[in-house]
């Protein structure tokens, strides 16, 4: 197993985790701020000013494609693409299930 540094007594998958989290937290706070906004229509703040755009982006139907061209002529225009995730889990909640 290869060595891992500790930061402040913390394991970085736990650090990971609470970054997460914290994440998810501002997001959703994030979302209640632009619906505010959004709604009042003021958009002029004591230090920040929100300028408002309406955008949009056109994605490809692959199961349209698929149908109206065959799976594998669509297959021969894909590309692939590595990338490394990392998924969390509770030690509490395996250790649940495993008994």
């Amino acid at each position: 197993m290869p060595n891992t540094t500790k930061s402040q007594n913390r394991h970085p998958v736990d650090m990971l985790a609470e970054i997460r989290e914290a994440i998810k937290k501002l997001e959703a706070d994030e979302r209640v701020c632009k619906e505010m906004i959004l709604a009042s229509g003021d958009f002029v703040g004591d230090e920040h000013v929100a300028v408002p755009k309406q955008a949009s982006r056109k994605t490809i139907d692959r199961g349209m494609l698929e149908a109206r061209f065959g799976k594998d002529a669509v297959a021969e225009c894909c590309k692939e693409t590595s990338f490394v995730t990392l998924s969390l889990f509770d030690k509490a909640d395996i250790a649940a299930a495993v008994k």
